[in-house]
């Protein structure tokens, strides 16, 4: 598990202080205050590890998120032109980690490892080279015998990082974007699919994954499609003369389905989250933007209860952004029933810093072993109260 993170001149962020991560983690507060930010630190180091664990620098624009350049993501402050990600693991030994990233002068579109230290000892070595000298103009400096001046010059490059402990936390990580995809009747096979890709970022590859599952994971998620819709099933067929996948959503549950484009985009949004907590790897990571869209409230609420349930079974950490007051309410409920501990649910709260109209601040907040937030700050999860109160005149 990831126990903790720490940004600096990242994005919006100055410093974001040290964040402590649970089990089960939710980021609300307004809009364009720094959620995302956070939840990109953590899926661009998981972009950025080749197969055998090794990183040289940061992929900026990969299978999770793209970022643009370097520049996009150094804050625009002046006060500094790097960037530092860290954090720690609960694994027993190498799980203390700082990195800290610089513009790539090859390519604006990468960032490079500047520092990297595990459990306080850097991993950077001193790599000499011999290159040839340059005028100020940058033309090569020649003798007149014809030959070239050679010089000796070293740098600091990232040594191994395959044997890193903590980097394990990265292997098994999914990402589902608030973007994604509803009302899709069939695919084509997709030859270059493998589960690793899981059900994709937008939930394009969700047919391939039921397609994939066996039996018993099929029946499980259909299980959780009942009880969060009161009702419903979802069934796939190959085609495979014409290489397509179709899926078929029946809301009565009676095995008489329709295409998901007839059907409520809820059923749709909803199956990219169940096949991907159903299929996920002990110890996975699971990203989840919005798990609210188009659902009803009672449906969030059941949804919450199921995510609760599934992560502590398959020793998941979830990190979900949200804006719904019924996903908030359905962790506290998960935490006033001892679903999950007090210490496995964690809420941050996003807002600017006084007087700072693009600085973000977050704040952790306090919650009590009946799962209520202490002390809850202005603008967190408030709307609702206010309009009530105006509507009964107080």
């Amino acid at each position: 598990m990831i126990k903790n993170i720490r940004l600096k001149h990242f994005k919006s962020f100055e410093d974001s202080s040290v964040l402590g991560l649970s089990r089960v983690n939710l980021f609300a507060g307004k809009n364009g205050r720094g959620k995302s930010s956070v939840i990109q630190s953590l899926l661009l180091l998981a972009q950025s590890f080749d197969k055998d664990r090794g990183i040289s620098g940061l992929d900026l624009n990969g299978p999770f998120v793209s970022l643009g350049s370097f520049d996009d993501l150094n804050r625009r402050d002046g006060k500094s032109s790097s960037f530092s990600i860290s954090f720690k693991t609960d694994d027993e030994i190498d799980n203390d980690i700082f990195c800290e990233f610089i513009k790539d002068p090859t390519d604006s579109r990468k960032a490079k490892v500047k520092e990297l230290t595990v459990d306080g000892v850097s991993k950077m070595e001193t790599v000499a080279s011999t290159n040839v000298m340059s005028a100020e103009d940058g033309t090569p400096i020649l003798l007149e015998n014809g030959e070239f001046i050679l010089g000796e010059t070293s740098e600091k490059r990232v040594g191994t990082t395959s044997d890193i402990v903590g980097f394990g936390q990265f292997q098994n990580v999914t990402f589902i974007s608030a973007d994604r995809k509803g009302g899709v009747d069939y695919i084509k096979q997709d030859a270059t699919w493998s589960r690793e890709k899981g059900v994709g970022i937008h939930g394009e590859y969700v047919m391939n994954m039921l397609e994939a599952a066996s039996e018993e994971q099929r029946a499980e998620v259909n299980k959780w499609f009942r009880l969060i819709l009161d009702g419903g099933a979802v069934m796939t067929e190959r085609n495979e003369e014409r290489e397509e996948i179709y899926m078929y959503i029946d809301p009565a549950g009676t095995r008489n389905g329709f295409k998901p484009s007839n059907v409520g985009f809820g059923y749709s949004y909803i199956l990219s989250i169940l096949v991907s907590i159903v299929m996920s790897h002990n110890g996975s990571k699971l990203f989840i933007e919005n798990p609210e869209a188009h659902l009803h409230p009672s449906a969030q609420a059941k949804l919450v209860e199921v995510m609760v349930e599934l992560a502590k079974e398959k020793n998941i950490q979830l990190f979900i952004e949200s804006h719904s007051d019924h996903v908030l309410h359905g962790l506290q409920i998960a935490v006033m029933d001892n679903k999950i501990g007090q210490t496995d649910f964690s809420v941050f709260f996003f807002s600017f810093k006084d007087g700072e109209s693009n600085l973000s601040d977050v704040k952790q907040l306090e919650i009590s072993p009946s799962g209520h937030i202490r002390r809850p700050p202005v603008g967190f999860c408030d709307q609702a109260e206010m309009d009530l109160s105006k509507l009964i005149g107080l």
